[in-house]
C-alpha cells in the first residue's frame, strides 16, 4: 500500500477546503441521488435508486431563486420552492413542502454529503446523495 504524500495531502485539503466555501458563497450546487430509501405505513423500508422512487438522478439547488430544479430524462423540469434555509457551521438546511410531501435537506459544507427526508401521508422517503459547485 503506497502512502500518499505531502502535496498530495496538501492537494485534497484545499479541494476540500475550496468546495466547502463555495457551497456557502455558490447560487448553485448540483446534487446526484446515490441511494434512497422508500418506508410505507407499516414502517419497513425498502433501499433502491433514485428511479425506484421516481425522481430523477440529478437535480439543481437554486440559492439565488430558492428552488430546488429536478430534471427528468425526458426532459421535464420539476421546481420545489425552498420556504427555509438555515447556514449552520458546517452544513446548509432546505425545507420546503410540495404535493403534500414536506421536505427537508442537509447538505454538509465540508464534503457535499447530502440528505434529504420526506414526509407524505402514511409514505416516507430518505435519499442520500453528494452535491458539488457546478
Amino acid at each position: 500500500m503506497r502512502c500518499p504524500t505531502t502535496l498530495t495531502l496538501l492537494l485534497l485539503f484545499m479541494l476540500t477546503a475550496a468546495q466547502a466555501m463555495a457551497v456557502e458563497d455558490s447560487d448553485n450546487l448540483l446534487c446526484a441521488t446515490n441511494v434512497t430509501h422508500d418506508c410505507g405505513g407499516t414502517g419497513a423500508c425498502v433501499q433502491g435508486t433514485a428511479q425506484s422512487i421516481g425522481v430523477p438522478v440529478f437535480f439543481e439547488v437554486d440559492f439565488t431563486d430558492r428552488q430546488i430544479i429536478a430534471r427528468h430524462d425526458d426532459g421535464r423540469e420539476e421546481k420545489s420552492r425552498i420556504d427555509s434555509l438555515a447556514v449552520a457551521d458546517d452544513r446548509v438546511a432546505l425545507q420546503g413542502v410540495e404535493n403534500g410531501l414536506a421536505w427537508s435537506m442537509l447538505i454538509m459544507r465540508d464534503h457535499g454529503d447530502m440528505v434529504v427526508a420526506g414526509a407524505g401521508d402514511g409514505v416516507g422517503y430518505v435519499i442520500h446523495g453528494s452535491c458539488i459547485v457546478p
